[in-house]
């Protein structure tokens, strides 16, 4: 068994422990105070690696190379989600109402694998190799850009970030070349107009009708209005009105949602759109409306050439179908900030549960298959060898 195998042996148990711990004490975006320091004990016992905080709650492990003009990075977000956790795990979040839903401990925990590996080889090293573990990821704009201004991607030839995925098998693993997720933006409408009696729809402005013609309607951008080879999506996820009661047409209705693309510059364009679809359908009422809406993050690229060594990887490390040629999603990634400095490439690493129910991310009954974590540091550690 050579070096490097030997290493990954023993560092398999310890990736479960980081994960463990790290899902124990999951922690709210920007209030990652208790990772942040658990990571940097950890990467602390690691020979050779100096640590940086690039922003609140954000730590860089770096292991210098020969080649101070020359890096690779490793990203892994370490924020948890709002939820209240139902799994049952021995090991479940002890914080009410917070849970690693998305899998960012088993991230962080792949990341401090690769870290651990890569410092216990004694061979020179060329470049200089850094573990970026972002804060924040799950609430825009999150952290990425102070990150980048913090100097921590400068120099980097090429930086990947690793994500368990609740659907892909173990030792199989995923990446989209190209456009590979979506920028996105929310907005909220407001629907005001004289409110009345519900017999008497015709002596008011009836602001829930005029709602959900506006909801209907919205959907005629991606099907009528926009490229139908461009791919968009117009989501209505809340309206609510200012009463409950069963016989009153209220006064005003508050419709919010998303809209997500995959070109950046079509987004302002879509929004636009809504904003003047949402006006117009409530004059056409007789009522009033006001209109906001807040950016997210851009679209993701993968760089066709990462994504074309991390196939090469797979296939070398686990044979030739273990590698997924992934299609773009909608969902958005404060990865893709770095994405508009420095080649990037977001990989998909394979953890979905070998028995029961395989639970999407962002369920209160998510979870991981630990199996699958090591593949995901062995491909790192894989990546970092190689120019």
């Amino acid at each position: 068994m050579d070096t490097t195998q030997e290493l990954l042996s023993q560092v398999a148990p310890l990736v479960i422990q980081w994960r463990r711990q790290l899902h124990q004490m999951a922690e709210l975006s920007g209030c990652e105070n208790e990772t942040a320091a658990y990571i940097t004990a950890e990467l602390k016992k690691m020979p050779g690696i100096s640590i940086s905080y690039p922003c609140k709650t954000g730590v860089v492990g770096t292991l210098k190379g020969n080649n101070t003009n020359s890096a690779c990075a490793f990203r892994a977000d370490i924020d948890a989600l709002p939820i209240e956790e139902e799994t049952g795990l021995s090991f479940a979040s002890k914080h009410s109402g917070v849970m690693h839903a998305c899998g960012h401990d088993g991230n962080a925990a792949m990341v401090l694998g690769a870290a651990w590996v890569l410092s216990h080889m004694q061979e020179q090293r060329g470049r200089e190799i850094r573990f970026i573990f972002e804060p924040g990821e799950e609430t825009p704009p999150g952290f990425s850009s102070e990150i980048v201004a913090s100097g921590s991607i400068d120099g980097v030839e090429a930086l990947y970030a690793v994500h368990v995925d609740a659907f892909t098998p173990v030792r199989h693993i995923r990446a989209c070349a190209g456009h590979a997720m979506a920028a996105n933006a929310r907005f909220t409408i407001e629907i005001t107009g004289d409110g009345g009696h519900a017999a008497f729809p015709h002596q008011c402005i009836d602001t829930v009708y005029i709602s959900s013609m506006i909801v209907g309607q919205l959907q005629s951008i991606p099907a009528h209005i926009m490229d139908p080879i461009q791919p968009c999506v117009i989501t209505v996820t809340s309206l609510r009105s200012n009463t409950e009661a069963y016989n009153v047409i209220p006064s005003k209705v508050t419709i919010k949602g998303t809209v997500r693309c995959l070109q950046d510059d079509q987004l302002d364009t879509i929004v636009f759109m809504v904003k003047k679809m949402a006006i117009r359908i409530a004059q056409t009422y007789s009522a009033d409306a006001t209109f906001s809406s807040e950016k997210g993050y851009g679209s993701l690229y993968n760089d066709p050439l990462l994504c074309k060594k991390v196939q090469n990887a797979v296939s070398k490390l686990y044979g030739e179908g273990s590698f997924i040629k992934d299609v773009p999603v909608m969902g958005g990634e404060a990865f893709s900030v770095y994405s508009k400095y420095v080649p990037v490439c977001y990989i998909k690493v394979g953890t979905m549960v070998e028995t029961g129910t395989p639970y999407p991310h962002h369920h209160c009954k998510f979870d991981m298959n630990e199996k699958g974590l090591l593949a995901g540091v062995s491909l790192m550690v894989d990546l970092a060898e190689k120019r």
